[in-house]
């Protein structure tokens, strides 16, 4: 009990596992959208479009960059916070209650198909990669199942 208080009281930063093929798509995704904006400037579009397309373009390559140099796990002071680019979670490590491995290829905030299933409150459940998976467990202090 007093390890696990001690474990909860350090704040701890875990980054996501990444799988290189999901690096590989997320990168190509992002370099066709910087390749596409050559040509959309040298294409006779009205000003209006060549801005709207340009701007999704430049939100894509955003978006994509965000998450994936974004995305980590920290557990502090009772909690465990969840980020991910632009998205946040923020779950209380009291209302764990289950932790099992998956490979589970749902969107979530993970950079690997190497992932823990966390089920949390009344019916909730996130994916996450940690790297340093038995430690993130560890800090938890949820057995896993």
């Amino acid at each position: 009990m007093a390890q696990t208080l001690a474990v909860q009281l350090k704040s701890q930063r875990f980054a996501s596992e990444r799988d290189t093929w999901l690096v590989v798509l997320g990168l190509s995704a992002a370099a066709v959208s910087v390749v596409a904006l050559a040509p959309l400037f040298m294409a006779d579009i009205v000003g209006a479009v060549k801005v709207v397309t340009a701007g999704l373009l430049i939100l894509t390559v955003v978006l994509v960059s965000w998450v994936y140099l974004g995305t980590y796990y920290v557990v502090e002071a009772g909690e465990l916070k969840v980020r991910s680019g632009p998205f946040r979670w923020r779950i209380l490590l009291e209302e764990i209650h289950r932790i099992s491995p998956t490979r589970a290829p749902w969107s979530s905030p993970a950079l690997s198909l190497n992932r823990l299933r966390i089920d949390y409150g009344d019916g909730k459940w996130i994916l996450l990669s940690p790297e340093r998976r038995e430690e993130f467990i560890q800090s938890l202090g949820v057995p896993i199942t």
